[in-house]
């Protein structure tokens, strides 16, 4: 995430908080950095739940409903 974000200000993006996920294929879990502030997520949420993940993903491409 921080080289997205290098890449981001090289490129003349706009700077804004960047959203991450790591997953083990079974488990994921959802990060985000916010300039050099950086938070992650304390729940992993199991592929069981998947509509609960593809919630989470939507939310941040869309943004809020």
């Amino acid at each position: 995430m921080v080289a997205a974000q290098k890449f981001n200000e090289k490129a003349g993006a706009p700077a804004g908080p960047l959203s991450g996920v790591v997953s083990s294929g079974t488990l994921w879990r959802f990060l985000r950095l916010d300039g050099v502030n950086a938070s992650v997520d304390v729940v992993d949420y199991p592929i069981e739940n998947a509509r609960k993940i593809f919630g989470i993903l939507t939310h941040v491409v869309l943004g809020p409903a």
